[in-house]
């Protein structure tokens, strides 16, 4: 998939309504720049755009809520802490 394969497609995803609630100012330069293929013009933006500490906020809302799972539902809590580690930012 190529950067910004999202973006340039107009697909939603959690950085797009992320940056569109936090960042309203620069979210029509990304679509401009999305619609335009524009993986500079989009590169650029994102330098003024910080993702990495309200994905690492999300990634522990997520692990918290995995944690309060039963341990009657061991295999359940056992697979979602399996597909959450695949979300680690590295």
């Amino acid at each position: 998939k190529p950067l910004f394969g999202d973006i340039m497609e107009n697909q939603t995803t959690w950085v797009t309504l992320h940056i569109e609630e936090h960042y309203p100012e620069l979210f029509p330069q990304i679509v401009k720049a999305g619609k335009s293929h524009d993986s500079n013009q989009i590169q650029e933006i994102f330098t003024q755009i910080d993702l990495v500490a309200p994905y690492e906020s999300e990634f522990q809302k997520r692990a918290a809520l995995i944690a309060n799972i039963s341990d009657e539902y061991k295999e359940i809590k056992d697979k979602a802490k399996s597909v959450l580690e695949l979300l680690v930012l590295k």
